[in-house]
């Protein structure tokens, strides 16, 4: 209460508006959420301070909602998305906006029977102290908003090796032989790219000698996605984690460290 005067039998509301918000996660302490209207109430029999707020007296409610990991986007909807807070607390009233940031993806796949882009060679599944060539496909996935300068990294172990076979023979896939970091320079995306429409794609291939007989191979460690978005003009990235060989059913899957 910043006013000269108490302030007495007040109620405070919220509503929640955007579709990113996840409704469904929302956790109120104290007052009451009445989701048809996506209203969050408090009165004094939740909150002292709402019976008498006296000059210079603070009061405070607490609620936690998350955002959805994804929702619908088609081409006339579901970008460039915000979210409206409403409080109104007696004759006060505030909105805080806030904008919501787009979502960066990449799929990879690693197969040895490659039809499409490299002839593969050694024994496969791989097998300790042998050479196995593999093939790395990467797809690039862009959701909300206009993201520039989007960059696909990851680290190779010290027994995977690039080959120099690359499709497209023009992508700018550049490997740091000291930290053994690669970086695909994938370039700006637009709304929806690899989702609405097709995505940009890489592949290339890797020379891969076991050291071990362990039933799990790391081929790639920390593979991660980030670029510039510029609707609510900040870095983003998406860990995706490390990318494993199961030699035993002979499937990838991804691994969060």
């Amino acid at each position: 209460n910043i006013g000269d005067e108490p302030l007495e039998n007040l109620s405070l509301l919220v509503r929640l508006e955007g579709e990113p918000f996840d409704l469904d996660t929302l956790k109120v302490y104290s007052g009451s959420f009445n989701p048809g209207d996506n209203f969050i109430i408090w009165d004094k029999r939740d909150i002292d301070e709402l019976g008498f707020l006296d000059v210079n007296q603070e009061g405070k409610v607490e609620f936690w909602v998350e955002l959805k990991d994804e929702w619908t986007l088609t081409t006339d909807r579901g970008f460039n998305q915000i979210i409206k807070t409403k409080v109104t607390v007696g004759q006060v009233k505030e909105e805080f906006i806030n904008k919501v940031s787009s979502k960066l993806e990449v799929d990879s796949q690693i197969s040895f029977e490659d039809q499409v882009y490299f002839e593969n060679s050694g024994p496969y599944p791989p097998e300790k102290g042998k050479y196995t060539t593999l093939t790395v496909v990467l797809d690039a996935k862009n959701y909300y908003n206009e993201v520039k300068n989007v960059k696909v990294r990851g680290i190779l172990p010290s027994y995977v090796d690039l080959t120099g076979q690359i499709q497209p023979k023009d992508a700018k896939l550049v490997f740091d032989q000291e930290s053994r970091e690669f970086i695909w320079e994938v370039g700006d995306l637009a709304i929806g790219t690899g989702v609405l429409s097709q995505g940009p794609q890489l592949a290339f291939q890797i020379r891969v000698k076991p050291q071990d007989d362990l039933p799990l191979l790391r081929l790639i460690q920390n593979l991660k996605i980030e670029g510039e978005d510029q609707f609510v003009s900040s870095k983003i990235e998406n860990d995706i984690g490390d990318i494993v060989l199961d030699l035993q059913n002979l499937q990838t899957e991804n691994t969060q460290n």
